[in-house]
């Protein structure tokens, strides 16, 4: 089976989601940004202080192409992951769906102290997600609009994939 691959902007429900999804199909979860975390024994806000947010992505790449050669897992990307056409790339070998949730739900729920792109200027966040959404909307095979609560878009969302799983039989 083809790997689930999450992408969306930070706090859209990408792992929220992944962990539901992964856990009612019976799948290994990963979430890359953990991955890369236990990878370099370093969390990646320390990373991008550290180090800056080019060595990230380089990083980022790095990790996704080794999550590419799994099989049948559950993948949340971090949402900047769509920066990198080889990352994207390498995890189309899946199925990708964007996981879009309101950008006010979001902003309002996320702790932007813990998100390196907009530590600085939060509102920085609304100009990322302009730049991003049609990039998310391009690299795509299905748009997931996440407004429901956890449970009714799980729900939604495992119909969803056992469709398209189906469809790909």
């Amino acid at each position: 089976m083809k790997n689930i691959v999450f992408i969306g902007m930070m706090g859209s429900g990408k792992t929220t989601l992944g962990r539901c999804i992964s856990q009612k199909m019976s799948k290994v979860f990963i979430d890359l940004d953990e991955y890369i975390e236990n990878g370099e024994g370093m969390e990646i806000q320390e990373i991008f202080e550290k180090y800056g947010e080019e060595h990230f992505r380089r990083l980022e790449l790095a990790y996704a192409k080794d999550l590419s050669k799994r099989n049948d897992v559950v993948i949340a990307t971090g949402g900047g992951v769509i920066k990198s056409d080889e990352a994207i790339g390498a995890l189309k070998s899946g199925i990708v769906i964007w996981i879009d949730r309101p950008d006010n739900m979001i902003f309002d729920s996320i702790d932007t102290e813990k998100r390196p792109l907009i530590k600085s200027n939060p509102k920085a966040f609304f100009d990322i997600s302009a730049k991003r959404r049609p990039v998310y909307e391009s690299v795509c095979d299905y748009h997931f609009l996440n407004d429901l609560d956890e449970d009714e878009a799980c729900t939604k969302l495992l119909s969803v994939i056992e469709k398209m799983q189906k469809d790909n039989d």
